[in-house]
C-alpha cells in the first residue's frame, strides 16, 4: 500500500496536516518505510516535532532526500 499525502511550512490553512494524514491511516503493518525529501523536524514549533509523528505513528524506516541546515534540526531528526 501506498499512503502519500504532501505538507507545506507555508501552508496557512493546517500546517500539520500531512502529520494528521498519517495519523490517520496509523500503521499496524511492520516494515513501513517513509520518503520524505527534507529531514523531519524534531523540535516543537506550530506543530510538533515531524520525526516523534513518524515513531507515534509506527513508521519503521526513513529515507531522508535531504539534511535539514535549519540549528535547531541538523541532524535530530534523523538521530
Amino acid at each position: 500500500d501506498l499512503l502519500k499525502t504532501y505538507s507545506s511550512s507555508s501552508s496557512e490553512d493546517n500546517p500539520s496536516s500531512g502529520a494528521e494524514t498519517l495519523f490517520q491511516n496509523a500503521f499496524s503493518n511492520k516494515n513501513v518505510t517513509a520518503y520524505v525529501t527534507l529531514e523531519p523536524c524534531c523540535h516543537y514549533g506550530q506543530t510538533p516535532p515531524c520525526a516523534l509523528t513518524f515513531v507515534k505513528a509506527g513508521v519503521d524506516r526513513v529515507v531522508v532526500g535531504y539534511r535539514d541546515p535549519n540549528p535547531k534540526v541538523d541532524g535530530g531528526g534523523v538521530s
